[in-house]
């Protein structure tokens, strides 16, 4: 009796899991953003407060990814990949998310970079 509840237990949880990315797939889908995007949205929590008074979404990325830059050219490799994940969060440049692809490329984190850049390309 206790192996058949553990088995079902195990049933269970899979299926929660294949529920949770079916839904992430969904909403990605419905939102046209990539997994990658939506990972990088994630990753950057207080995107909204590193905006300028006025200034739009768009602006507000593409001004974060030139900050990113400019710490890369620095050697601020991860502190960089923080600005782009918030600069695909406000909105999603292609600049920024091939950014993200090179940094986790340059960092040799090959298998996060993949999705990013090919999503570019």
């Amino acid at each position: 009796m206790t192996k058949t509840l553990k088995t079902l237990s195990a049933q269970t949880n899979r299926s929660r899991g294949c529920v949770a990315a079916v839904m992430a797939a969904a909403l990605c889908a419905a939102l046209s953003v990539t997994p990658a995007i939506a990972e990088a949205a994630t990753a950057c929590i207080d995107a909204e407060k590193m905006k300028r008074e006025g200034e739009s979404n768009d602006i507000a990325a593409a001004r974060i990814n030139e900050e990113g830059k400019a710490l890369v050219r620095g050697g601020k490799y991860y502190n960089a990949l923080d600005l782009f994940h918030c600069a695909v969060t406000l909105f999603p440049i292609s600049n920024a998310i091939f950014n993200i692809g090179s940094m986790h490329y340059t960092l040799k984190q090959y298998e996060e970079a993949f999705p990013y850049i090919e999503q570019t390309l």
